[in-house]
């Protein structure tokens, strides 16, 4: 038979039935001629029986015209040694079905050069198996075209290994789309070089999953852009943990919105550094939990500007912690408004050392609330300087309490204003020593009330 077959014509290989050419023997199909295999029609190449095809040499493989390779089986295809495979030409690969593609064994498709590789179109690249893309070498990875990158399927991006992730080029990690990203596994993300990382477009950055955002490392975090950390979601910067916080730079910080601000933690606003404390934009700083705030250590809250702590609303003032408040200085204290000094609470003021009352603004003293007042030690109350007394208003004056009407110097009960004289409790009034009532003026004495 293998004589017969080799004294046949292209013409009469093309006029045999698909009955005699699936009768054909491996002997017979070992002796065809690059010539009568480029002579077989589309049926007749769909009817080679995968036993036959398996023994074709590389030489007849790469006559087979590329309408016939793609009538070819799957089954039969997968028979091919990764020598065969690589003997089809680009052409040849490039016509490939995408089922035919799909069906290749992860041997084959380890055994495929780049130049073999990306002679598959994009669609063909989408049509990988997750057991194939595992199969890819690094090499095969790095060497693939941005588009077929691009192309691969979800289930493929994710099956890829750390070290195919941390082989891809900085162009490729830029084709990525939205959802291969959102498909990366923390430890993909992990192996994700620095500068591939940095060069990621911000909406891909922000489908990244809240799982894959928590394996970067602080320095991975470091790389990042200013465009990018704005981009971050709120989740994304919650889910942040405090090594990576305290990788941001202070530019980083300072390109944070108030609503990744506002999702800051407890824990991760105790792992921010002075320096990004102080890069806070002060609108943005506004938007900084009562508890992420509370968190701060006195080191840390002292890094604030005047500016930024102008800026605190008079919830986050209020939220401070008497600790907090003792570890303030003069010029911190008096960046605070009136408005947030009247929020003050009485623990808050019980807490304000000798020398932050007596560095207090005249205008600042005067809206304390009645209760912050009445919760003045008497080493506050003798801080008092005379003008701060003066500044009392009649209310402040009615909640002082007899110790601390005691604790007044004679020369700032003299200053007091005749309506504040007056509106002392009677408790208070008693509690006057006779050098304080010695101290009193004549228009003072003559307001009191009988």
């Amino acid at each position: 038979m293998a004589s017969f077959v080799t004294n046949l014509s292209t013409a009469q290989i093309a006029a045999l039935s698909t009955t005699t050419i699936a009768g054909f023997s491996t002997e017979d199909w070992a002796a065809f001629s690059t010539a009568q295999i480029a002579a077989l029609t589309t049926a007749q190449a769909a009817v080679i029986p995968s036993a036959s095809f398996s023994v074709l040499t590389t030489t007849q493989l790469a006559a087979i015209e590329t309408a016939d390779l793609q009538a070819i089986s799957t089954a039969s295809l997968r028979t091919l040694t990764d020598a065969q495979l690589d003997a089809l030409t680009t052409d040849q690969l490039a016509s490939m079905r995408t089922a035919q593609v799909a069906a290749l064994t992860t041997s084959q498709i380890a055994g495929l050069g780049t130049a073999d590789l990306n002679a598959f179109g994009t669609a063909q690249f989408a049509a990988l198996t997750t057991a194939q893309a595992v199969a890819l070498t690094s090499t095969q990875i790095a060497g693939m075209e941005t588009a077929d990158i691009a192309a691969l399927s979800t289930g493929a991006i994710r099956a890829l290994g750390t070290e195919d992730i941390a082989a891809l080029t900085t162009a490729q990690v830029v084709a990525l789309s939205t959802a291969q990203v959102a498909a990366l596994t923390s430890a993909q993300t992990a192996a994700l070089e620095t500068a591939d990382l940095a060069a990621m477009e911000t909406a891909d950055l922000r489908a990244m999953t809240t799982a894959a955002a928590s394996g970067l490392s602080s320095a991975q975090i470091a790389s990042l852009t200013t465009d990018q950390v704005a981009a971050l979601t709120t989740a994304q910067v919650a889910a942040l943990n405090t090594n990576q916080v305290a990788g941001l730079t202070t530019a980083d910080m300072a390109a944070l919105s108030s609503a990744q601000v506002a999702a800051l933690n407890s824990a991760q606003a105790g792992a921010l550094s002075t320096a990004q404390i102080a890069a806070i934009e002060t609108a943005d700083l506004r938007s900084l939990a009562t508890a992420a705030l509370r968190a701060l250590d006195t080191d840390q809250l002292g890094a604030l500007t005047t500016d930024q702590l102008a800026a605190l609303t008079t919830g986050q003032v209020a939220s401070l912690s008497t600790a907090q408040i003792a570890g303030l200085g003069t010029a911190d204290l008096n960046a605070l408004g009136t408005a947030q000094f009247a929020a003050l609470t009485s623990a808050q003021a019980a807490a304000l050392t000798t020398a932050q009352i007596a560095g207090l603004e005249t205008a600042d003293v005067a809206v304390l609330s009645t209760a912050a007042v009445r919760a003045l030690g008497t080493p506050a109350i003798e801080a008092l300087t005379t003008a701060q007394v003066t500044a009392l208003t009649t209310a402040q004056a009615a909640a002082l309490t007899s110790a601390q009407a005691a604790a007044l110097e004679t020369a700032d009960v003299a200053a007091l204003e005749t309506a504040d004289l007056r509106a002392l409790n009677s408790a208070a009034l008693r509690a006057l020593s006779t050098d304080q009532m010695a101290a009193l003026t004549t228009d003072q004495i003559a307001a009191l009330t009988t």
